[in-house]
């Protein structure tokens, strides 16, 4: 259902939350290779089908990527 999808999406994005000073920021950009929680969440999901069925995310808004602009696995 759509409630399942956005409950997925929403808990994946707490999974992702952080809170931290800009310092923490600056050097964790240097030393962590991975992204950050913003970045997993924002610019991660929208590549996903079940995301704009959860969220009905159409042109224009602010989280949509056109279709040929998705990567797409397999």
């Amino acid at each position: 259902s759509v409630e399942d999808k956005q409950k997925f999406f929403q808990a994946y994005a707490r999974n992702s939350c952080a809170v931290m000073t800009k310092e923490t920021q600056q050097r964790l950009l240097k030393t962590d290779p991975h992204a950050h929680g913003s970045q997993r969440i924002n610019q991660q999901v929208n590549h996903l089908p079940g995301f704009y069925e959860a969220y009905s995310c159409k042109v224009g808004d602010k989280m949509f990527r056109a279709p040929e602009e998705r990567i797409r696995v397999w």
